[in-house]
């Protein structure tokens, strides 16, 4: 169904404590950050993915300043949802903003045979809660890796997709240490593992996103622990006494369990609130005394 699909929307297309560290263990690509507030005229030829099972964005730019974005999902047992907006894009910086013009949008909840006919109805671009696109992303640099990096917010998701390719998710994958799967949680151009950590990237950050790429890990105890009706287990965390707070999505970990990142969904001058995974399946969640940090040892 997805090949299909995909094939279709295809054919149409073709027409205070200081915590960020600033010396710079890998700076790269600075002659293309030299002329911050210049206004690009010539564009970029590159396309951008972010996906996981069945769902997925992409972004693709050419270098006349057009570019399409394309959203998709798929239901496990059939249906699927497909948002296609096109129009064009300024550069200023590493700054980039999109100008949506025009919009092809598919749903349907069904299973669908092979051969079936999908008719692609093209609107002009409006904004709701299940069209609208993000609009303003930073181009960051990591040798010839490009990331596209939104500036959403904690409480935002962007696009259509559950995880959002914003400073808080570069910041997450910045502060673990982890080696990841880079198109599983970022906007990148190339689908590879990499360990953000390895990178300072400082002069591509606006100045207020700094307190979000710790320099020290922050760390902290479990001094509650509630479970919720949907198996959800939430945790109250003390804070271990330095001045690091904590921001609202901030991912942590804990030697108990390794490969279970927490988000932290609530914060207080004494404490913070995480989330952990549901329990349902396995009954794995911490207990009180349990330690948790954002970088995994």
């Amino acid at each position: 169904m997805r090949n299909l699909v995909l094939f279709l929307v295809s054919v149409f297309l073709l027409s205070a404590c200081t915590n960020v560290d600033i010396a710079p263990a890998k700076l790269v690509n600075e002659d293309s950050l030299n002329k911050w507030n210049e206004k690009s005229k010539v564009g970029i030829y590159e396309q951008f993915v972010i996906k996981s099972f069945n769902i997925g964005v992409i972004i693709s730019m050419k270098p006349d300043f057009s570019f399409v974005n394309t959203n998709y999902s798929y239901g496990c047992t059939g249906g699927f949802r497909v948002k296609v907006v096109t129009g064009n894009y300024e550069m200023i910086g590493n700054s980039i903003h999109f100008i949506p013009k025009k919009m092809i949008w598919k749903e349907d909840s069904e299973a669908h045979e092979w051969d079936t006919k999908l008719k692609f109805d093209t609107l002009d671009y409006y904004i709701s809660d299940s069209t609208q696109i993000q609009t303003d992303y930073r181009l960051i640099y990591l040798d010839s890796i490009k990331i596209l990096i939104s500036n959403s917010k904690y409480d935002e998701r962007d696009e259509l997709f559950y995880e959002s390719s914003n400073f808080i998710s570069l910041a997450n994958a910045y502060n673990s240490g982890l080696k990841i799967n880079i198109t599983e949680y970022l906007l990148c151009n190339t689908d590879t593992a990499v360990k953000i950590s390895d990178y300072i990237f400082h002069n591509q950050i606006p100045k207020e996103n700094f307190h979000f790429f710790q320099k020290n890990p922050i760390s902290g105890t479990v001094f509650s622990v509630h479970i919720s009706k949907e198996f959800i287990p939430s945790y109250k965390i003390m804070k271990d006494g330095n001045c690091l707070q904590p921001f609202l999505g901030m991912k942590f970990y804990s030697k108990k369990l390794q490969h279970q990142a927490m988000e932290v969904y609530f914060v207080d001058s004494n404490y913070y609130m995480i989330y952990g995974q549901s329990i349902y399946y396995e009954n794995t969640k911490l207990s009180i005394g349990d330690s948790i940090s954002s970088k995994v040892n």
